[in-house]
């Protein structure tokens, strides 16, 4: 005999032994007890084993009375409870840690046996399960208002069917978890089956697009999209080194571009919109980012940019509005203030180039002196009838020189010192 002939009958043998004794646990109680009468040897043995295992059911029944009742998510309730095994003067401390234990891992054993139940079987389905959704009814487009794709995933927590994950989170009280989707309902044959790009059953494409990490099905023939591992989700676009590139620093992929011009932030997108306010790393609408290198949502962008010109995040200019500046210069002079406004001294920061200046007030604005932006907020004023120790500047006009004798101010030549006023 071989030594590899040998080897196998050993475990030919094992086998064997194992299958007798899976068998004996196997069989009903009055069976077992005549097998054992017949052979006398085995019989201490074999009780032994059986009075072993009864007591351990028993003890399991036990526990489940001990548990039951529990809230997991009350911190009170499980910490009298784990009070009350802690008093059960008839436990060893063993039993005790073992009943602990049991009492801390039952939601995750919950957890387990309701993922083991089947959810496969047509009769599960309900007639709502049964009927296909649109995309575009008039077409026969299937989906839904997110996504175009021929089937529909099963939520792994709550077992329900919904054509998408935003589909299932606008109707319930918790997310779709997408990574621990396991099965899809295809819209062709109604079938259940593991997630996949073509139906097992009818061989029918799912969508043109699809994703085994993210378990993401895209039919959209408009658009190419492309998993990015360092997000850990797929984006849109042809793909990582053609179109795109993933910024370690800012956490996010951005257009190959802006490779060598863009400035980081840290995890940038890790943030809701400042528009519309809808957290931006997973969002499906397409961002973008300003020239100041803050993203939001483009549909926000182009709304915004109606009505702004800051960066909603920052304040600082986002477009060219040097003709919109230069309209305002001829706009203060043109449009002198009367007193005592043009009194008043003004100091500025400026969003722009984050410097500070003193200029004078005018409602139309403020001209940063370093930049010449009129993006700047004031600071604070300086009004000199708040201080009457401190002379007042030569009125400009005749107009004004009147509306001052009525407050009761006259001016001396001291007041060529301030410079701002001058005929």
């Amino acid at each position: 005999m071989s030594w590899s002939e040998y080897l196998r009958e050993i475990a030919q043998i094992f086998e064997e032994a194992a299958e007798e004794l899976t068998s004996v646990f196997e069989l009903p109680p009055d069976l077992l007890n005549d097998i054992t009468e017949e052979d006398g040897e085995n019989l201490p043995r074999v009780s032994s084993v059986l009075s072993e295992k009864a007591r351990i059911l028993e003890e399991d029944e036990e526990d489940e009375k001990i548990l039951r009742g529990v809230d997991l998510n009350d911190q009170d309730s499980v910490r009298k409870k784990i009070q009350q095994i802690q008093a059960q003067s008839q436990f060893s401390e063993k039993r005790k840690a073992s009943v602990m234990q049991k009492l801390l891992m039952s939601g995750y054993a919950k957890y387990r046996k309701d993922k083991k139940r089947s959810t496969t079987n047509k009769d599960d389905l309900s007639s709502k399960d049964l009927k296909p959704t649109f995309h575009d009814q008039e077409y026969g487009i299937y989906g839904c208002k997110h996504y175009m794709r021929c089937c529909k995933k099963q939520c792994a927590d709550c077992k329900q069917w919904f054509p998408c994950r935003h589909c299932h989170n606008e109707v319930s009280d918790h997310t779709l978890n997408r990574t621990a989707t396991e099965n899809m309902l295809c819209m062709f044959c109604f079938k259940a089956q593991p997630a996949a790009q073509n139906c097992k059953f009818c061989h029918e494409s799912m969508a043109r697009y699809y994703c085994n990490k993210c378990k993401l099905w895209d039919d959209d023939p408009s658009k190419s999209s492309y998993h990015c591992d360092d997000c850990g989700i797929c984006r849109i676009g042809r793909g990582l080194g053609d179109d795109y590139f993933h910024c370690k620093t800012c956490g996010i992929c951005l257009p190959i571009a802006v490779y060598d011009t863009h400035r980081c932030i840290e995890r940038s997108t890790d943030c809701n919109c400042p528009i519309c306010g809808e957290y931006m790393f997973n969002s499906t609408e397409r961002v973008i980012f300003l020239a100041c290198s803050h993203p939001l949502h483009q549909r926000c962008y182009g709304e915004y940019i109606k009505t702004n010109y800051r960066c909603p995040t920052c304040s600082k200019t986002i477009n060219n509005v040097n003709s919109m500046f230069r309209i305002l210069d001829v706009e203060i002079e043109r449009q002198p203030m009367p007193y005592p406004y043009n009194t008043w001294i003004t100091t500025i920061h400026c969003n722009d180039c984050n410097s500070r200046s003193d200029t004078n007030y005018h409602f139309l604005g403020h001209k940063c002196k370093s930049c010449h932006s009129y993006n700047t907020c004031i600071s604070s004023i300086y009004k000199p009838l708040d201080h009457p120790q401190v002379s007042i500047p030569r009125l400009a006009t005749a107009e004004d020189a009147g509306m001052r004798r009525l407050m009761g101010h006259s001016w001396d030549s001291s007041d060529d010192e301030f410079g701002m006023f001058r005929f």
